[in-house]
């Protein structure tokens, strides 16, 4: 992989973008993907109960726990979960609907959205366990991450930009339906602007190109796909001024922030934003008055414990 050098930027510190959206893209790279796109299906509860994608600003416990009873299992995950000892509880959680509350929604919707993609991978036998076990962590932390920073924002639709954190790296579980696979070094790319470059070099198209087309193919309505699509612009470009340009900035933030935790186990963003890779980040949280939500994450104890307990 060739390495990205701050000779390399241009424009006080920006980069061409290297996120080719769909439409830009060969007809052949178009064709190959989609088909590729088309092998994973929207997990059956949040087709059944539309409890993640719908309305989450109105999630209800008690409706859920109803959905998660039906299946033993997914139960039985929820549990050993909210009793595990990294949520530290005195007292035992015995309920479906208690483990749901203790949680919250971000670690549930975790959970749950993990649970079924696992379910739909096992069709293919020889899809890589670690290259899965490494989205799911990054795609949980990531949206605990945004919930996190949307709240400390006081934006809206904190629980959309959960989801949408969720599901921005989902992408990458398409890249593992085709030859040649994600392999170990391509899990120890340092930062998301490298990531994206190696994407483009071996594959021909990058992970929120993926990702923006997985949810088309699913049926879940904009601003999702589009979101996801572009959440990495804020990484390159300079942005406007708009709540649109506010949700990109948190689902960037919150992609590169739970990338690294997931790496090292910690998320202090001063650390991490030191890197030159992440110059153009910081520059457009600090223009549109996100950067203090986002540093305010450090020596936060309750979202380590959540970070920690999602990426088990």
């Amino acid at each position: 992989m060739t390495e990205i050098t701050p000779g390399e930027l241009v424009d006080g510190g920006q980069s061409a973008t290297p996120v080719v959206p769909w439409n830009e893209l060969p007809e052949k790279v178009q064709q190959r993907w989609h088909f590729q796109v088309t092998k994973i299906a929207l997990p059956p509860l949040v087709s059944d109960a539309q409890a993640v994608f719908e309305d989450a600003d109105e999630f209800d416990p008690r409706q859920l726990a109803s959905y998660v009873s039906r299946d033993p299992l997914l139960g039985g995950k929820l549990l050993a979960v909210a009793n595990s000892a990294a949520m530290g509880l005195t007292n035992p959680v015995t309920t479906f609907e208690r483990a749901i509350v203790t949680l919250g929604y971000s670690v549930v919707q975790s959970i749950i959205v993990a649970y079924y993609l696992e379910a739909t991978l096992k069709l293919w036998p020889a899809f890589p366990r670690a290259h899965f076990n490494y989205v799911r962590r990054t795609s949980a932390a990531s949206a605990v991450l945004a919930s996190a920073i949307a709240t400390g924002a006081r934006l809206r639709s904190v629980k959309l930009l959960g989801t949408a954190a969720l599901l921005a790296r989902l992408g990458s579980l398409v890249l593992g339906l085709a030859r040649p696979w994600p392999d170990h070094s391509y899990r120890q790319v340092p930062n998301e602007v490298l990531r994206v470059k190696y994407e483009m070099e071996k594959w021909g198209i990058s992970t929120p190109v993926l990702s923006g087309q997985l949810l088309l193919h699913w049926g879940i309505p904009q601003p999702l796909p589009q979101l996801l699509e572009r959440h990495l612009e804020p990484l390159f470009l300079e942005l406007e001024s708009g709540p649109e340009q506010h949700s990109l900035l948190v689902l960037c933030a919150a992609t590169a922030i739970g990338t690294y935790f997931v790496h090292t186990s910690q998320f202090e963003p001063f650390t991490l934003f030191d890197r030159y890779a992440y110059d153009q980040l910081k520059h457009n949280l600090k223009q549109h008055r996100l950067w203090d939500a986002v540093v305010d994450l450090a020596g936060d104890k309750r979202l380590k414990r959540e970070l920690a307990v999602v990426t088990e």
